[in-house]
């Protein structure tokens, strides 16, 4: 609700920090380090776990966002009160190491440029999963943020299976 009220008087840029690389450092209960790479890389899909619930601004007039590609390093500390899910590790602080890229989306259409060019002009949710080489549950929400952006639509149903177009023309 805040985004449309200042979209109605302003324009705004959202600014989003995407981790591509990060550096686990870890000190032990006796003051030891481990230090190591996370398994984990981010990828511009990664938007769409955010933009999934504002999908109806992104094609406001006046607004526009920014990808900011960043490698940053993690300081964690084994002390038993941390995550269950890190195994009691708590995460300390996180340091900004570097800023490899800026990619700037001006414009509503500039999304289209994420979906891949072998791509046919009638794709399912399924077709682009596989040629992205991505989970459906993330394409699930990149197809449902073009969608609310006007950009696909539906063309077809078959079964259980949805079947999505360009709505702006050939991408």
């Amino acid at each position: 609700d805040k985004l449309i009220n200042l979209l109605k008087n302003y324009r705004v840029r959202l600014v989003y920090p995407l981790i591509i690389e990060k550096i686990l450092i870890t000190y032990d209960k006796n003051g030891a380090v481990r230090k190591r790479k996370s398994p984990k890389k981010g990828m511009l899909l990664d938007i769409f776990d955010e933009f999934v619930s504002i999908p109806d601004i992104i094609y406001k007039k006046g607004f526009s966002f920014d990808i900011i590609c960043v490698n940053v390093e993690e300081i964690r500390r084994d002390d038993g009160k941390g995550s269950f899910r890190r195994k009691g590790i708590s995460i300390i602080d996180r340091k900004l190491l570097t800023v490899s890229k800026v990619i700037k989306f001006r414009t509503t259409k500039a999304l289209l440029a994420l979906l891949p060019d072998s791509l046919n002009m009638s794709f399912s949710n399924n077709e682009l999963a596989e040629i992205m080489d991505v989970s459906i549950k993330k394409i699930r929400k990149f197809t449902y943020t073009l969608r609310k952006a006007k950009l696909i639509r539906v063309k077809e149903r078959r079964g259980r299976e949805i079947f999505f177009t360009s709505s702006v023309g050939k991408y």
